[in-house]
């Protein structure tokens, strides 16, 4: 008598799969081994690992909008001339339109309990997913470096308040590399205190969340307090002067690319989503949470950093649009007294523990999920993340922060990559495949999967990002200064995200209809195999107890009594 052997989705799919014939059997296991298209970490998350509820995506987008990235957005667009209302308002309704795309592109993950890595394969293919996930590779990788970078400035901070002598270590690197030997240092110790956290499951990990969120928000709340009470109760020249349009256009124009930054700080996020959406206990727990949340907790901490730069500037003369220079500032302004290194000191604590937090869930873990996908024999999450952690000084990210418009440039270029992967996969999803993934196909990669295409590539798909991208990518170069481009050009960069996202769905949408495929659902209702999706997954998990039970009987002799 032998025990059942199924450990994983794949073992599963094997087991129902598998042809009679011993000599096919052995072809398979050839097959098989020659690439591999599931790990642990790739296969559908089980039941009793859904651990996120709405408490916890609530908790998750208070600690992560209440950072550093979304304050300095609408600080930084203040710093180059924007008027503040016009700055807040575009920060509020690219996260507005934000919070409709993220719970869209989280969906399906959440559905199905799969990450990116798999549910990209739906829309690109089998092979065409590594272009999807390997671009986004490259984002988590950078956006991780420059996250560790706000960390760090933070950590310096904290150690100036416990060592006051630590703005006095001599800086052996040149001024011209931009960044000096106390950040340097400080980005190693937010680097070494960040690796624990890697080492954490994600689905563990919605307790950190929650805590947080207990943290940051209030340090939020302190510093804005703290700022209008030096004004003197004011909150600056900035909300009492309205600036004279001169040029309606221009500013409009301003506006739309201001609008564009502010896509460029959630775009990530929209992509990522399905890397914690797999999580959820059910479906609504990321969708009714994160659509009221998400934009209310990302356009508090927009407005407090123009409330700040505004009241700091008319009392110091001088706009401080980094939340860790307002802090370093205060040090200086009470001479390093006792309470203000005290209460620097937790803002400042608050601040990095819960940029940690969010690099962590929002950054290494989309890296690790997709290196996952693209060498799920050899990696795993955990590996991924690790290998994501390594590049942080590589990618040297102080030079992409030095100044507003390198950030603000930063924020727009890569959503314009982001962007259209995000709406393929949600055109694919809501009114492609109508919300029914033949789950076990996208574990094939041979011709009999649906979801092979033409030679795994959707070349649909392939055709629609290209064209989303190109659009506002000459106007994207010319902000380096190197070329000259049209007004058109430069207006369709100004319209970034936007543009890119929406030509990207309606070419996507047209090719399919047009040119139709395998996954062009017309027969199912909405998510109806969703249902069978969880009947399978809770099968494996009935099997591997039976498995474990049978174990147990063998080793203690039971079974020989029977």
């Amino acid at each position: 008598m032998c025990a059942l052997n199924i450990s994983s989705w794949t073992d599963l799919k094997e087991a129902l799969e598998a042809p009679q014939d011993p000599n096919t059997a052995t072809t398979t296991e050839q097959e098989r081994k020659s690439h591999v298209w599931s790990n642990e970490d790739l296969d559908p998350t089980r039941k009793e690992y859904r651990t996120w509820t709405w408490v916890h995506y609530t908790s998750f987008w208070l600690a992560s909008s209440f950072a550093t990235g979304t304050w300095t957005t609408g600080s930084a667009m203040i710093a180059l001339g924007m008027p503040w209302y016009a700055s807040w308002l575009a920060v509020v309704v690219s996260h507005i339109i934000g919070a409709f795309l993220l719970v869209a592109n989280g969906r399906g993950p959440a559905a199905y309990h799969i990450g990116f890595p798999v549910y990209a394969r739906a829309s690109f293919g089998m092979w065409g997913s590594y272009f999807a996930i390997g671009s986004r590779c490259v984002v988590a990788a950078i956006w991780f470096a420059v996250n560790s970078f706000y960390g760090a400035n933070f950590v310096s901070i904290c150690i100036r308040c416990i060592w006051p002598s630590w703005n006095n270590v001599p800086n052996g690197i040149p001024a011209t590399e931009g960044i000096t030997t106390q950040l340097i240092v400080a980005l190693l110790i937010f680097w070494i205190l960040s690796m624990p956290f890697i080492f954490i499951h994600p689905r563990n990990l919605n307790w950190y969340f929650v805590a947080k969120s207990c943290m940051v928000g209030p340090a939020c709340f302190a510093v804005l307090i703290w700022a209008v009470v030096l004004n003197g109760g004011s909150i600056g020249p900035s909300f009492q002067v309205s600036p004279k349009l001169g040029d309606a256009s221009y500013y409009g124009w301003l506006w739309m690319s201001a609008l564009n930054s502010g896509f460029g700080g959630c775009s990530a996020l929209i992509v990522a989503q399905a890397d914690i959406a797999r999580y959820a206990r059910k479906p609504s727990d990321q969708s009714w949470s994160q659509l009221i949340t998400y934009p209310v907790f990302s356009a508090l901490p927009a407005l407090f950093g123009i409330l700040v730069a505004s009241a700091t500037s008319n009392f110091w003369g001088k706009a401080y649009w980094n939340l860790w220079d307002v802090l370093s500032a205060a040090l200086d302004y009470y001479e390093m007294s006792p309470a203000s290194r005290g209460l620097v000191f937790l803002a400042s604590f608050a601040f990095a523990v819960a940029i940690l937090g969010t690099n962590v869930a929002a950054n290494s873990l989309p890296f690790g999920s997709d290196f996952a996908g693209l060498f799920p024999r050899w990696i795993n999450i955990r590996r991924g993340q690790v290998l994501c952690a390594l590049l942080t000084f590589p990618l040297v990210p102080w030079k992409i922060v030095k100044s507003a418009k390198s950030l603000l440039t930063f924020l727009s270029g890569y959503s314009i990559l982001m962007g259209p992967f995000a709406a393929i996969c949600i055109v694919d999803y809501f009114f492609i495949s109508r919300g029914n993934l033949f789950i076990r196909e996208l574990y094939v990669g041979n011709a009999d999967s649906r979801y092979w295409y033409w030679k795994g590539w959707n070349l649909r798909a392939i055709a629609a990002w290209v064209i989303g991208v190109v659009l506002p990518f000459p106007g994207f170069v010319a902000t380096f200064g190197t070329v000259t481009v049209s007004s058109g050009a430069q207006q369709m960069w100004n319209m970034g995200y936007l543009l890119s996202l929406v030509m990207s769905g309606v070419v996507y949408y047209a090719l399919t209809i047009f040119i139709p495929t395998q996954t062009l659902e017309k027969t199912h209702k909405f998510e109806e195999l969703a249902l069978e999706t969880d009947m399978i997954i809770d099968s494996v998990t009935y099997a591997e107890e039976g498995a474990a039970n049978l174990d147990g009987l063998h080793k203690r002799g039971s079974l020989d009594k029977i």
